[in-house]
């Protein structure tokens, strides 16, 4: 089924040069599925997270009670962190052969901050906490991961202060040229 699938063809002409296609996870569960289908790259946000957790709750429950259980004192915010950087985690770990072997163009997660961040300093703070988290995971390695910012004034903001640092952004609610231009 994989062999004759159209995922899997464009993958291949993708591969040979024939289109630029890129075929991508927009979920945080079943990305070793989509792997085999040519997927070469994930995009997720807060809603979809959790989505992932009650997907595979086998998986998940027990990870995220070791987290309260370690985290007896964190904020409900904080603990919504700590999970999410675990199960991103999983897929940066399926996606990081991908980016090494192009050398960072394709294999990353595309990492939404906490749509309720609404300063620059803020989204930008998120962004640059989860990125030290998964830096350390790596013992110093470059994370493969983008952080969506959302296509405000702040989230321009936040996009100046991150691209400034090195780190890979792309912008979510987006919804026309007035937003793009200045990004």
């Amino acid at each position: 089924e994989i062999d004759g699938s159209n995922l899997r063809a464009i993958a291949v002409l993708r591969d040979e040069g024939a289109c630029t296609t890129e075929i991508a996870n927009d979920y945080a569960a079943f990305l070793d599925h989509a792997l085999y289908l040519g997927a070469s790259f994930c995009t997720t946000n807060p809603p979809l997270v959790d989505m992932a957790w009650k997907a595979l709750p086998g998986k998940w429950d027990p990870v995220i009670q070791g987290i309260i259980r370690s985290h007896p004192e964190d904020s409900l915010e904080e603990l919504s962190r700590l999970a999410t950087l675990e199960i991103v985690g999983e897929s940066l770990r399926l996606l990081r052969p991908i980016f090494l072997l192009t050398a960072g163009e394709m294999g990353c997660v595309c990492l939404q901050v906490n749509p309720h961040l609404d300063t620059a300093d803020a989204m930008a703070s998120e962004a640059l906490w989860y990125y030290e988290q998964l830096r350390e995971r790596l013992h110093g390695g470059v994370p493969n991961v983008r952080f969506k910012i959302i296509g405000t004034q702040a989230g321009l903001g936040a996009a100046r202060i991150l691209v400034g640092q090195g780190i890979g952004v792309t912008i979510t609610v987006n919804f026309g040229m007035f937003q793009h231009i200045p990004f």
